[in-house]
């Protein structure tokens, strides 16, 4: 089978020649936006994949034969890498691309045709111009609740000792910038190597990749950029040796640690264009079938006795029931207890279990299930029911995704209300506190269940996915999310936001390239209830590093229930 490729090539004085693929993969050569921060001149290219794969392939030579090569990772069908590169050296630059699956090999064929040469006009820029002494810097509204310290962020060894391994900070210890503004990241590191790897991916497309020289002993590498557009910007750093290969901490994994900034946080909004015109009647329908279909609950104890816990299947109208643990204290009297539901992450094999519940907890609790499978069973079983449903990229099918009624989303949104009206139902329930919980995929359940079910009052939603599933018709990075079609418009955290009456807590990572800082943003500003956003500098999706020192919290009393 043949590797489908492109080729772009640029010969100083710049003329270039491109090759594109019909489909599924074009790439084009492109001149960069006014306001970048870089000096000399810049080959920028732009591969487009319009079809799923697991990413595109890259060679990058230079006139020299030397080359450097990498892989990009595909977040979503659709998706478009930039990358640049100085050419000052006269000669010929090529970029070669080639989509690839999970091994690195071809998965599907693609020829090229090629197109007729044309002159590209690299251009020459200089750094912004600073502001006019004696004047204050202007600052982003969103920021003015704090200033963070100018603090590093720490990478250290496990075990007792905790080795340094490397720190990091964005200078002048921000997180938020305008656009345009220049962006500096200091890194240095406390192992033996000979350079710094940069990976730098934002929200503008760009993908750069270049080597820092380590000045000395104790002192700091820098990279600037910066980005013309609101949205979010990636920085990771990873030490390399003489012959560029990452160098290992203890426990042989490489070194990186990977910073963020937000541009024009005020500015990041949602895709408001793509709202259906029904939407609101659509969702109306939709509760109104499920109260028609719901039936009574199976409540099954995974124990003898009376310990208030319990598995329960609920149907529902849908092929499975909605399912999960519930768990009571144990002779509470009616209308005595808070609520609470917790919805997990992605996962193909989910599983629930029924809660434990502290004693003197006066709280219910119910764990929900994702597939609406029995809790308890083997853990064998769970994984065969992946495999007989194919749910190992469940979500991602793009032919159901092409109608709100047939997605996954819809099942598992059903089944996630079917859960709400279970607890809502119980005696012990007080009717004034229904909190709704979950981080990544739960965050997501948390937050559609508020805005469609008015009696939840508190949401705690962390790091909460699908909020930039609308990153392809706005045209930013995006992270794990399925291909955006106008059918998803409806599960969109965003359309939905308005819709919550509930206090929301929300949280996000600087580093989060999975559900990424700027749809989270655009989902708060959305929300006119009491709310509040965490924002975590160096922090991965749901882990990794979190530096109180470096996070802060903005809030925003809304208008109330």
């Amino acid at each position: 089978m043949k590797l489908p490729s492109i080729c772009l090539c640029a010969a100083v004085p710049f003329c270039a020649a491109a090759l594109f693929a019909d489909e599924p993969l074009r790439a084009r050569v492109i001149t960069p936006e006014a306001g970048s921060a870089l000096r000399g001149a810049i080959m920028e290219v732009e591969a487009h994949t319009t079809l799923a794969c697991m990413g595109v392939g890259w060679t990058f030579t230079e006139p020299d034969g030397t080359s450097t090569t990498g892989f990009s990772p595909q977040r979503n069908a659709g998706q478009r890498f930039r990358y640049r590169r100085i050419v000052d050296e006269p000669g010929r630059h090529v970029f070669r691309f080639a989509m690839q699956d999970a091994d690195g090999k071809p998965w599907l064929d693609a020829e090229c045709r090629p197109i007729p040469p044309q002159t590209l006009a690299v251009k020459v820029r200089d750094a912004p111009a600073p502001p006019p002494p004696g004047r204050p810097r202007a600052q982003p509204a969103f920021s003015a609740d704090r200033d963070l310290p100018d603090a590093p962020v720490e990478v250290r060894g496990g075990g007792a000792a905790r080795p340094l391994l490397m720190t990091g900070r964005v200078e002048g210890g921000r997180m938020f910038f305008r656009p345009g503004e220049r962006i500096a990241m200091r890194f240095r590191p406390a192992v033996p190597c000979v350079r710094i790897r940069i990976c730098r991916v934002g929200d503008d497309g760009f993908w750069d990749e270049p080597l820092l020289d380590v000045p000395g002993d104790g002192v700091e590498a820098v990279y600037a950029t910066d980005m013309a557009r609101p949205g979010a910007v990636f920085v990771t750093a990873t030490p390399v040796d003489a012959d560029g290969a990452a160098v290992q901490g203890p426990g042989g994994r490489p070194i990186s640690l990977t910073l963020g900034a937000i541009v024009g946080p005020d500015d990041l909004r949602g895709h408001a264009e793509g709202r259906p015109a029904d939407f609101d009647a659509f969702w109306a329908e939709r509760k109104r079938r499920l109260a028609a279909a719901l039936g009574p609950a199976d409540l099954k104890p995974p124990e003898p006795g009376n310990s208030g816990r319990f598995h329960v299947s609920i149907p529902c109208g849908e092929a499975m029931p909605s399912t999960g643990g519930y768990a009571r204290p144990v002779d509470a009297p009616p209308k005595s207890c808070e609520a609470e539901i917790r919805f997990s992450g992605y996962n193909p094999v989910a599983d629930a279990q029924a809660p434990v519940l502290k004693a003197g907890t006066r709280k219910i609790v119910f764990d929900f299930s994702t597939h609406g499978t029995p809790c308890g069973m083997p853990g064998d079983f769970y994984q065969r029911f992946a495999e007989t449903n194919r749910l190992w990229q469940y979500g991602f099918e793009l032919d159901r995704n092409r109608n709100p009624d047939t997605t996954y989303f819809r099942d598992m949104t059903m089944r996630m209300l079917a859960a709400i009206a279970f607890v809502k139902a119980q005696p012990e329930w007080d009717g004034r506190t229904l909190r709704l919980v979950g981080g990544s995929q739960g965050g997501f359940f948390a937050l559609m269940g508020a805005a469609l079910e008015p009696d939840v009052t508190d949401v705690v939603a962390d790091q909460p996915w699908l909020c930039d599933l609308d990153s392809e018709p706005l045209d930013r990075m995006g992270g794990f999310h399925p291909r955006w079609t106008p059918a998803l418009a409806y599960y969109l955290p965003y359309h939905h936001a308005p819709n919550i009456r509930a206090r929301v807590q929300l949280s996000a990572g600087l580093a989060d390239t999975t559900c990424t800082p700027s749809g989270i943003l655009a989902v708060y500003h959305a929300i006119r209830s009491p709310k509040q956003i965490d924002l975590h500098q160096a922090q991965g999706h749901c882990g990794g590093i979190a530096v109180p020192e470096i996070s802060c919290r903005f809030s925003d009393p809304g208008k109330g229930r």
